[in-house]
């Protein structure tokens, strides 16, 4: 098996287990939430949580992806003080902004009415704005590690990255668990339980860090402006990712919640999260090929770049099929049942927020062309365009078809960016047309 793709084998490895966790968390602590909290408790806690991340979505400016992607292509080349250099600075940049922004944001918090802005009324005034500052804290935590993640990237201990991000997930999702049944904890609590297990997972990658790589440290003698300013371009590019992953997750949920109310954002994320399971097969698709698609990217290796692509379309394809085909027979039972039957939706929005995640799922996977090989300056453009059809379709169309105004604004964003993420991909590619590419699909077998 070629050296590339036996790395692919056990990233993925790592990366599904750490996506079962993620899948077994949503699962399990749902009906959790909802028995021990109530919808509407839960529906808050939904609200507040999501808001931090739309908040907080421009911490690193793009600059984590950057980052790795560039120390991934020059430890490749052979140069680590270019690597270290990078390293540096991207730290330098998100730990300036971070300072800045967590100064702003938390000075805002304090200031504003968080229950009347966020149609809150179960979680005391004193007690949001608790939350709020401690998933902020959370996400700029996040985001450090991400920078640590992209340095052990750097020399093939990505596997080892991952599995440590994985242990943290269990270790979160015990401390949850337990605390909710025994301790009864409120959302306050959990916040804090999430933050220190951020906070442990820093610490952790720093250790293995400084074992792996002692080259890579923080510091500030290789500050360079020349370098921020010719990464700033591509991490602005990268930041719009943030930003509209951060709309369709958490911003949905705030505007939902603001115009129809907090039961009206239980469906949606509920939902949602049963229809993810696909998303995070694509998840688990780029944890495992994203490092080597830049190293082949680096040292110009089309071919090979080319290969492992089509094999991961491929597979998604086949899985995209078998999804939908569960969905059909067995989607709506078992969605019933694990709502424990407090929750239902009709059959139309059921089956067609299924069709609008599978949309999704391709065009994120397409995506990953351009954030492998850091030509993002399109798909940040066509990620803002995509942010005003879900602004708008959310505005005009939830104020008179309720809930169904958002499957319209889905289907509208996640069509236009099919059609556009997939024609730039394959202009990086150097395919010449879709139909080319189908062709391709039919033929890679080796």
């Amino acid at each position: 098996m070629d050296t590339s793709f036996k790395k692919i084998f056990k990233a993925s490895g790592a990366a599904a287990f750490g996506q079962g966790l993620n899948i077994v968390t949503q699962l399990l602590l749902v009906p959790i939430f909802i028995k021990f909290w109530g919808a509407q408790l839960y529906g808050e806690w939904l609200i507040l949580s999501a808001a931090p991340s739309v908040i907080a979505m421009a911490g690193d400016l793009g600059f984590g992806v950057v980052t790795a992607n560039e120390m991934n292509i020059n430890v490749a080349k052979g140069d680590k003080n270019e690597a270290l250099k990078v390293f540096q600075n991207s730290w330098i940049v998100v730990s300036v902004f971070s300072l800045i922004f967590l100064l702003m944001a938390g000075g805002a918090i304090l200031l504003l009415s968080v229950n009347s802005s966020f149609n809150i009324s179960f979680i005391a005034e004193n007690h949001s704005k608790l939350i709020l500052l401690v998933f902020i804290l959370n996400i700029l935590v996040i985001q450090q590690n991400g920078l640590l993640l992209a340095a052990l990237r750097s020399e093939g201990n990505y596997v080892l990255g991952l599995n440590i991000g994985n242990i943290s997930k269990l270790i979160e999702l015990s401390s949850i668990v337990l605390c909710i049944l025994w301790f009864k904890a409120q959302p306050l609590n959990i916040a804090v339980i999430i933050l220190l297990v951020s906070i442990l997972t820093s610490i952790t990658y720093k250790v293995m860090l400084s074992k792996r790589s002692s080259w890579v440290h923080y510091g500030t003698e290789t500050f360079d402006l020349s370098t921020i300013k010719r990464q700033t371009p591509i991490a602005l590019s990268f930041l719009s990712f943030s930003v509209t992953q951060a709309f369709s997750i958490q911003g949905t949920v705030i505007l939902v919640g603001y115009i129809l109310g907090p039961a009206a954002v239980v469906v949606l994320s509920t939902l949602r999260t049963f229809m993810n399971v696909i998303k995070q097969v694509v998840s688990i698709i780029n944890a495992s090929i994203v490092p080597e698609l830049t190293t082949a990217y680096g040292l110009n290796d089309f071919d090979k770049l080319k290969k492992i692509f089509t094999r991961a379309i491929q597979a998604l394809v086949l899985l995209i099929i078998m999804f939908n085909v569960f969905i059909l027979i067995l989607g709506k039972p078992l969605y019933l049942m694990w709502t424990k039957y407090h929750i239902n939706v009709s059959d139309s929005f059921f089956y067609t927020f299924a069709l609008i995640t599978s949309i999704s799922a391709l065009w994120n996977l397409f995506g990953i062309i351009q954030g492998a090989t850091n030509k993002a300056k399109k798909y940040a453009m066509y990620n803002i365009i995509s942010i005003v059809i879900s602004i708008s379709g959310i505005l005009i169309f939830t104020r008179f078809m309720g809930l169904e105004g958002i499957l319209v604004s889905m289907l509208l964003s996640e069509v236009f960016m099919l059609f556009f993420v997939t024609k730039d991909s394959l202009s990086i590619l150097e395919v010449k047309s879709f139909p080319i590419f189908c062709g391709q699909l039919i033929r890679v077998r080796h």
